[in-house]
């Protein structure tokens, strides 16, 4: 049975089971091209909100899952998708495609509630690049709290040292609280009147970008400039992992003054700060140094070529370069606090046994092991394949959580393997 660290990090992977390829639907051509386009989206939308449904349902009911999560874990809002338009449409074929931008779901025991965020969709470029790339100029922390709870108006950072958050944070936490569920309650809806008994406690967790969004929208539930909410913030708390950065030191600050760390005895277990692995290049960003400091890690492994280094530091040359654009317009990008776990990617470890090479056994699927792992299997190194950087720097962001935190997991929530590197190598491109 997992601790309850465990249980939320696997809560967190299931909130990316709407994350799936894009789904295509036939358009009406005998309405306007518009009114076809938004006809097919409902379609779409209804389509992959069941699927969520009966993904997490399964998921919930599966009794080699309840053996790791308990079995009194029932759905209390959601789950629910949101699709901010097509991926692509083809009037002469009559086809468009859509794909899931944000999803998000409520589970509960009798002791907890928990609000997991997805991720970013690999399909969905609007994922990619209002959400995840797009930080400047940047929102005001006070006219964010407005804008989700009254319909303001978001404003652009006038001073650097007061709380701003990422224009993609921002965006990615008011398409979240606009999730409209089965029951047509949107989670804002919910969560605005959630009352939580005396012993109950609400975690907002997500992985990714959903590592960003969690702790920002936690922090949107109880402060006391505009709160969301009426909960204490005694009751909330946190389990981000892997997250990129989303805010200013000014916003760090804020966050740590109702957010404080509380640690228990594992590595994992830790509420309130962003667990994140250091060959990991999501939650490097958006900070200056941190993504500068990664292409040498990966160097030290020995195990790339100059090219291919010479890639990587270009695109955290890049990032750095956007970081610090937000710098002079919003404030210093501040991490909130972090805690580096350790393990097959621990810092403890020499960076060659951090990484991961491809094994096929003689009668199952590819895994993903390091040469530790391996070794204590009695795998030799002959038997383990080289992967491709890109597929490497996808490994470290998602397989490497879920070997350490959650080792034997059941169906893992995440994707089994590293994502094909022309997801990531396309995201490059279009920067």
């Amino acid at each position: 049975m997992y601790d309850d660290w465990q249980v939320t990090f696997y809560l967190s992977g299931l909130a990316s089971l709407a994350s799936m390829p894009p789904v295509s639907e036939q358009l009406d051509k005998t309405l306007p091209r518009q009114q076809a386009i938004a006809k097919a989206q409902a379609t779409a939308q209804a389509h992959l909100n069941n699927l969520f449904v009966t993904k997490l349902t399964d998921a919930l009911g599966d009794p080699a899952v309840q053996k790791q999560i308990g079995s009194n874990w029932t759905v209390a809002w959601g789950p629910a998708t949101f699709i901010v338009g097509p991926n692509t449409v083809d009037w002469q074929t009559g086809i468009a495609t859509f794909t899931a931008t944000n999803s998000a779901f409520v589970v509960q025991n009798p002791t907890n509630l928990v609000l997991a965020i997805a991720g970013t969709n690999p399909s969905s470029w609007f994922d990619w690049l209002a959400e995840d790339l797009i930080i400047v100029p940047g929102v005001t922390w006070e006219s964010a709290l407005q804008s989700w709870g009254n319909a303001g108006k978001p404003a652009a950072p006038t001073s650097v040292t007061t709380p701003n958050i990422t224009s993609g944070t921002y965006v990615g936490v008011k398409y979240v609280l606009e999730l409209l569920d089965a029951k047509h309650a949107t989670l804002q809806s919910f969560l605005s009147n959630l009352k939580l008994a005396g012993n109950q406690t609400l975690t907002v967790t997500g992985h990714s970008l959903g590592g960003a969004l969690s702790p920002t929208l936690a922090l949107a539930l109880v402060d006391p400039q505009a709160p969301l909410t009426s909960l204490p913030a005694a009751q909330v708390r946190t389990y981000p992992t892997a997250g990129p950065t989303p805010g200013n030191a000014a916003f760090a600050a804020r966050y740590l003054e109702y957010f404080p760390v509380s640690k228990g005895e594992s590595d994992w277990q830790i509420w309130n700060a962003d667990v994140w692995n250091t060959y990991d290049l999501v939650p490097r960003a958006w900070g200056i140094d941190t993504l500068l400091f990664l292409p040498a890690l990966y160097a030290g492994a020995f195990e790339y070529s100059a090219a291919d280094l010479a890639r990587l530091s270009g695109f955290v040359v890049a990032g750095a370069a956007v970081s610090e654009l937000f710098a002079n317009l919003a404030g210093t990008p501040g991490r909130l606090d972090t805690t580096t776990i350790p393990g097959n990617f621990a810092i403890a470890f020499a960076p060659w046994d951090c990484f991961a090479w491809q094994y096929q056994p003689p009668n199952g699927e590819t895994e993903y092991l390091t040469k530790p792992q391996a070794k204590a299997r009695g795998i030799p190194d002959s038997d383990l394949k080289p992967i491709s950087l890109l597929e490497q720097v996808v490994f470290q962001h998602v397989q490497a959580y879920i070997q350490f935190i959650t080792p034997d997991a059941v169906a893992p929530p995440q994707t089994k393997v590293p994502l094909p590197a022309e997801v990531v190598r396309r995201m490059i491109a279009s920067l």
